[in-house]
């Protein structure tokens, strides 16, 4: 078996994914808008003016400034492509197209040299023939904007791109759409509402849609069903809402959030194991009425969630995930991100079970139930951002600081998450009394041996 890292990325109440300070905080060539679109197009237009060159003359810095909360109209669409030798990082615009600007994107970004787009509001007046924003060349990056109210949120029409992480990208016909390219990555953002045929349907390809030919065709991977009892050796294929967790033997309950999770597995199975795993949450609450209380239920996600680590064994990956009472039950969906082909679509909609009243025995060979000592333990959740409109930061309420590994001497069971350092360095909470009158007479008799043999 060979370690590898996923990333799980579950659509829950979000914690915000701590970036790298902006460029633009201390940047004293900052561009105020000022009601008119035509200071942003003199900027794209003048963008390799050395007065927005950074401090050390490695970057292009474009950033906006309003003294308006409120979206700058515009009627005409925005072009940028980086022929320069520097990445060029764009932040502060909140723009809004007019009824007038149909069938063409509203900003249109190209070019073989990186261009962020980092910390902007955008939105069409229509779903209809507009696109919010057109990546076109290589390397190009979309991080903590919000894009709204347009045909497609986001068309990938390139190689390498990133769209992540903490995008808000909603109530779009389609959130992003790679029409083209390879190795694009849509990772830990926020997708939902998106509907392009207004039939409150919020399909999965309506959420992230991969053509045909893109990325390689990374297909998401086969998710296994929970284990029905500790003899099932045989994996059975999950369907849509099917539970999908197991949990170490005498396992009942789920902590509270502010105590130590559990950690809970599952398994999947890959045509290729290279890359990360990303689980996002589907937030029902976030939808209509109506739409929640009748079928089918919306498949789009919300905020990335946690981290996992999996283990493979040939094409099956054991995967573990930490589990507190705030996240029994909710609904989840899965995206594979490949390191070199990209995003996959999403997976199925699946169910984070709790452990109910029968849990599975320890881990076997390609059973994937957490307790086997092969597989690590999972990374730190990372902080997520959650708000139900705008872009916002929250922590979460009762983050657990420390992990529980429910299954052997020393190393698992001890209390508050703490894990043996080794032989003797830990005593186990759950020993009965005879054995620890018996552990306690051996170092006494040792101890007078050791002094009788100095004296």
């Amino acid at each position: 078996m060979k370690p590898l890292f996923f990333i799980l990325g579950l659509f829950l109440a979000a914690p915000s994914l701590a970036l790298a300070a902006s460029p633009c905080e201390n940047f004293s060539n900052k561009i105020l808008v000022a009601n008119r679109a035509s200071i942003i197009e003199d900027a794209f237009k003048n963008y390799q003016d050395p007065r927005y060159k950074s401090a050390a003359d490695n970057s292009i810095l474009l950033c906006f400034i309003s003294l308006s909360s409120l979206p700058l109209e515009v009627s005409k669409a925005f072009s940028l492509i980086n022929t320069s030798s520097l990445p060029v990082y764009i932040e502060g615009l909140n723009i809004r197209a007019d009824t007038t600007l149909t069938n063409a994107p509203l900003l249109d970004f190209g070019g073989s040299k990186p261009i962020i787009f980092s910390k902007n509001k955008l939105s069409c007046s229509s779903k209809q023939n507009t696109i919010g924003i057109k990546l076109a060349g290589e390397s190009h990056q979309i991080q903590e904007s919000e894009i709204l109210n347009c045909g497609i949120g986001v068309q990938v029409e390139g190689n390498k791109m990133q769209v992540g992480p903490n995008n808000i990208i909603h109530d779009n016909g389609i959130g992003v759409k790679i029409a083209s390219g390879l190795g694009n990555l849509i990772q830990k953002n926020s997708v939902y509402m998106n509907n392009s045929n207004n039939d409150d349907q919020y399909a999965q390809e309506e959420g992230i849609y991969i053509m045909s030919g893109t990325n390689n065709n990374v297909t998401s991977p086969i998710i296994y069903k929970k284990l029905e009892n500790s003899a099932q050796v045989d994996n059975v294929v999950a369907q849509t809402d099917n539970d999908i967790l197991n949990y170490p033997e005498g396992v009942t309950d789920l902590p509270a959030d502010n105590e130590p999770p559990v950690l809970a597995t599952f398994s999947m199975e890959l045509v290729d194991l290279q890359g990360q795993v990303q689980i996002d949450l589907v937030r029902q609450e976030l939808y209509p009425r109506p739409q929640i209380d009748s079928k089918p239920d919306p498949f789009q996600g919300r905020e990335f969630f946690a981290d996992a680590d999996c283990v493979a064994d040939s094409n099956l990956l054991k995967c573990q995930i930490p589990m507190t009472q705030g996240k029994k039950n909710q609904k989840a969906l899965l995206l594979f991100h490949h390191p070199e082909f990209g995003s996959s679509t999403y997976s199925l909609r699946f169910n984070l079970n709790g452990p109910g009243l029968v849990s599975a025995a320890g881990m076997g060979p390609g059973t994937g139930v957490v307790g086997d000592p092969s597989l690590p333990p999972p990374s730190p959740e990372e902080e997520k951002s959650d708000s139900g409109s705008g872009i916002g930061a929250s922590t979460p309420s009762g983050e657990a600081p420390a992990t529980v590994m429910a299954g052997g001497i020393g190393a698992t069971g001890a209390p508050g998450g703490v894990k043996s350092g080794g032989c003797g360095a830990s005593l186990n909470a759950n020993a009965s009394p005879s054995s620890l009158s018996i552990l306690l007479s051996l170092s006494l008799f040792l101890t007078l041996l050791a002094y009788r043999r100095r004296v």
